[in-house]
């Protein structure tokens, strides 16, 4: 496995994620400090996912009391 295979998301995995913390899609942009439109276009695969946000997200996975500190 390479380094970006380890860091990938899928638009449903990342629906997935959002379920789990019981996050809508402003509230995940407000977390990341991006526009809405920015994680609408993740969920649509119009846009990839960054590896840092890919990797705060799998961290907050880990860490799920971390996300109220962002």
């Amino acid at each position: 496995m390479s380094y970006d295979d380890q860091y990938q998301m899928t638009s449903g995995e990342l629906k997935q994620w959002m379920d789990k913390f019981g996050l809508n899609t402003q509230q995940l942009a407000d977390i990341l400090a991006v526009t809405k439109t920015c994680v609408s276009y993740w969920l649509t695969d119009r846009r990839k996912m960054p590896q840092t946000t890919i990797k705060l997200l799998k961290y907050f996975d880990r860490h799920p009391m971390n996300i109220f500190d962002f």
